[in-house]
């Protein structure tokens, strides 16, 4: 719809699947372009690329000169660019300008641009400082925009997402369950609304509170794909904690597959920012280990400071031993790793400092040890460290097999949420 001016007009459950181009200087968008009237907009989306010089929005471009309209309940997956530099910031994901009215419950996945290819605005493009407008509880995903509102997210507004949060039934619950579903392979597993066809299912997601780093082999870049050439692996976390990459090739054994990391054994390894651990930890690495090692050691995941012995990790010893450390160098706790040779499974330390702590296998409790209780500040510096011992030396300690996702908390996690996170892992990996 070009425009709709009038008053009081409801426009629900309309969508738009075709490409809008526009040459003019008007303004353009899925399901209206100037809708300036005290209207309600809910329950649309748009799947179509919008492109044009003037007020660009995924479902409105101009909206509300008079106050009280509402846009709620609305999505988005079409590209939005717009070619004209004079008018680039009228441009978002949902809508290109707000003058008076209120847009909630939204959520955009479609990439949105200046004419340059340089990132806008995930939500909102601009809203005028004299109008009376309010957003709420709106989303868009990491890598299509440069920030929610006015080049930044604003919590409890509109903020960024991972594809993984997005496609999940804890969105689907941030959104609310009355208007919006998951359907199998529909929409790319993003929520569809209620009204569209389709049944229902159920898909959970990992737990958030205290995540401080995030690595997933499908979503290596963090904008819900996968890149083979990758050289950092992208933290979807809010942390930004991204792990470089070191002297990965570009093999079945070295470098990146459709959904793992292959680590070659002789020199690849990930160094990661976290360089500090509380009293408190968890490490989620699922892993595929291919064969009992040859080589004395090799080392999965660690955390050593000051390039000492391994701290906090877990690393394969060549008699068929897994050893799992926490907050020591010397106390060792093991168990046999031959039951897991040549298939994934999930591995998890929970432990707190000088307490009793855990390591899981994919969801079930393995090993319940007392951690040792040496503290970062024993040792000095250091960081942790993917498929090695410390950076750049010891080869002949390095990690040979695949690994898929690694997770770090800053608490430990209980029983039940190893759990929670497992089963995510088992449909996604397919453990």
């Amino acid at each position: 719809m070009g425009a709709c001016n009038g008053q009081n007009i409801n426009i629900e459950k309309c969508y738009n699947t075709g490409n809008i181009i526009s040459s003019s200087s008007d303004t353009c968008a899925g399901i209206v372009g100037d809708c300036m009237g005290i209207n309600t907009i809910n329950l649309c989306y748009n799947t179509g690329t919008i492109e044009g010089s003037n007020g660009l929005g995924g479902i409105v471009g101009n909206f509300g000169w008079a106050k009280g309209g509402n846009i709620k309940n609305c999505y988005n997956v079409g590209n939005i660019k717009i070619n004209n530099v004079n008018n680039a910031n009228a441009l978002g994901g949902i809508v290109g300008h707000v003058y008076n009215g209120n847009i909630e419950n939204c959520y955009n996945i479609g990439n949105v641009c200046y004419s340059d290819n340089t990132k806008a605005n995930g939500i909102l493009g601009t809203r005028n400082s004299n109008g009376v407008n309010t957003i709420k509880n709106c989303y868009y995903l990491t890598g299509t925009a440069s920030g929610g509102i006015d080049g930044a997210d604003v919590i409890g507004q509109a903020e960024e997402k991972s594809s993984i949060f997005m496609q999940s039934s804890d969105f689907v619950d941030l959104l609310g369950k009355e208007n919006w579903k998951l359907v199998k392979n529909e929409n790319k597993n993003y929520p569809v609304l209620s009204w569209q066809e389709g049944s229902s299912y159920t898909n959970n997601t990992y737990e958030q509170d205290g995540l401080i780093l995030w690595y997933d082999a499908i979503d290596n870049v963090g904008t819900g794909t996968h890149s083979n050439i990758s050289t950092t692996w992208k933290d979807l976390s809010i942390n930004k904690n991204d792990g470089t990459l070191n002297n990965f090739g570009n093999t079945t054994t070295s470098g990146w597959s459709n959904d793992a990391l292959n680590f070659d054994g002789t020199d690849d390894w990930v160094l990661t920012p976290i360089d500090n651990v509380t009293d408190k930890f968890t490490y989620e690495i699922i892993v595929k280990i291919p064969k009992v090692i040859s080589k004395e050691e090799e080392y999965i995941l660690n955390f050593s400071p000051n390039g000492g012995q391994c701290y906090n990790g877990i690393r394969l010893i060549n008699s068929g031993k897994m050893h799992i450390e926490a907050f020591s160098t010397f106390i060792v706790n093991e168990i046999s790793y031959n039951d897991y040779i040549g298939k994934r499974n999930s591995f998890v330390i929970s432990a707190t400092r000088n307490a009793s702590s855990n390591f899981y296998v994919s969801g079930s409790n393995k090993l319940t040890f007392t951690s040792g209780n040496l503290s970062y500040t024993d040792f000095g510096t250091g960081n942790l460290v993917i498929g090695s011992l410390r950076p750049n030396i010891d080869n002949n300690l390095k990690y040979t097999g695949e690994i898929c996702s690694v997770r770090v908390y800053n608490r430990a996690l209980t029983a039940n949420e190893v759990q929670n996170n497992y089963q995510v892992d088992k449909v996604r990996y397919g453990i």
